[in-house]
């Protein structure tokens, strides 16, 4: 009996012990936490959605703005592989003020791509195209200390495959080209779709720089194996520019602090806790640098694109059709315990379940209390009181459009 239980406990740990790298990576990728509703945004695939082989095709003689515009028309009617949408948990702690805090965020397991899971290019894109999507799919770009934490986590960690420099690092065949060389590196190791990939590529970031040099891309990153980074935090390329070594990971507006969920812009301006998942500390109204009408340039690409946002759940509710009002009950076939209630209130389909609940009670009725006089002063008072507070509401909301 003694032998059977051992064997049967170092056969167990034999089993835990052989689990591939890919398995470990699907297993954490089921996680509850970072659940469906975080990718509601994105809209479903159609099934006429081109292939990135012919998204390549059309974008082959563009550049900058042009290019960028193809993207974003793809990406914003969901011609996305489906991969991406299974956002991966990353979970990192830190000691504040004596107290281990534990702070997860839910990332895309790749860059951002066109296409389906057989068929799909990683797309580098210039920062107006990556923030209208972030800000349009309830998203945000990472910061350095998330790109570092999401490296240092990731299931597998490819080696970068740093190509020729030239003028032609900006073309769409570079683009394809090296997304034919990390296609290969995963296809070596057998890795599957939907892992948390890092290394392959740099980041677009946000940063607090970008509030002094908002026409600048600010890049950072892509790791070697060991950690050690080809990029440091740069701010020195346009906007506008995008080459080969670059993408897009997405990071939810959602996060978890100690298993409770919150906001991550409200975690990036906490003033203890934005050490957590920024190296500049404190970044204020970080959701304003993501905003898709923060410049012109990026309304005018939205308004390029004519995309419209897919309703939120809640807004989905609200906007729902009122049921229609279920005519008078005949009080004939109602049992008596069912005259304590108003008949109108009751559903015909309801009425012989009654017999198993118990009769309303009367409540007491509610005190009366007589209105206090207020002298013309305090009336002007309250009026200007009413009129500021809509001002300021007026004026904050106008910041945020």
């Amino acid at each position: 009996m003694f032998r059977s239980l051992i064997f049967k406990s170092v056969l167990a740990i034999s089993m835990v012990s052989s689990v591939s790298p890919a398995m470990a990576a699907i297993d954490r990728g089921t996680g509850q936490i970072c659940q469906s509703d975080l990718t509601h945004y994105i809209p479903d695939r159609s099934n006429r959605a081109l292939t990135a082989s012919k998204v390549t095709a059309k974008a082959k003689r563009l550049h900058g703005k042009k290019r960028d515009e193809l993207i974003l028309r793809q990406v914003m009617s969901g011609n996305i592989p489906d991969f991406l949408r299974r956002l991966q948990p990353v979970s990192f702690k830190k000691r504040i003020a004596g107290r281990l805090r534990t702070v997860t965020l839910c990332v895309m397991p790749d860059y951002m791509a066109v296409g389906s899971n057989k068929d799909f290019l990683r797309v580098p894109m210039g920062l107006d195209a990556a923030m209208i999507i972030a800000d349009q799919f309830d998203f945000v770009l990472p910061t350095t200390k998330m790109v570092d934490v999401i490296h240092s986590k990731a299931d597998t960690r490819l080696r970068p495959k740093p190509m020729k420099p030239g003028r032609l690092m900006t073309s769409t065949n570079y683009f394809a080209r090296h997304n034919k060389l990390v296609e290969s590196q995963r296809k070596k190791k057998d890795l599957p779709l939907g892992m948390l990939l890092a290394g392959h590529k740099k980041d677009l970031v946000i940063s607090n720089r970008m509030w002094k040099r908002s026409n600048r891309v600010a890049i950072y990153g892509w790791h070697y194996p060991n950690g050690k980074r080809i990029q440091p935090l740069s701010t020195v390329h346009g906007k506008g520019y995008a080459d080969y070594s670059h993408g897009v990971r997405l990071v939810s507006t959602t996060a978890y602090v100690d298993g409770k969920r919150t906001s991550l812009y409200k975690l990036l301006g906490d003033r203890k806790l934005a050490s957590m998942v920024s190296k500049e500390g404190r970044m204020r109204n970080a959701n304003r640098l993501v905003a898709s009408n923060r410049t012109a340039s990026r309304s005018r690409m939205l308004a390029a694109v004519n995309f419209k946002r897919k309703a939120s759940p809640t807004q989905m509710m609200a906007s729902a059709k009122p049921q229609k009002k279920v005519g008078r009950t005949p009080t004939s076939i109602l049992p008596k315990l069912a005259l304590n209630y108003a008949p109108d209130m009751i559903p015909f389909s309801y009425a012989p379940d009654l017999l198993s609940v118990e009769p309303k009670q009367k409540r007491a009725p509610a005190r009366v209390i007589a209105p206090i006089k207020q002298t013309k002063k305090e009336t002007s008072k309250k009026k200007k009181v009413k009129v500021a507070s809509k001002r300021v509401k007026s004026a904050w909301n106008a910041s945020f459009l």
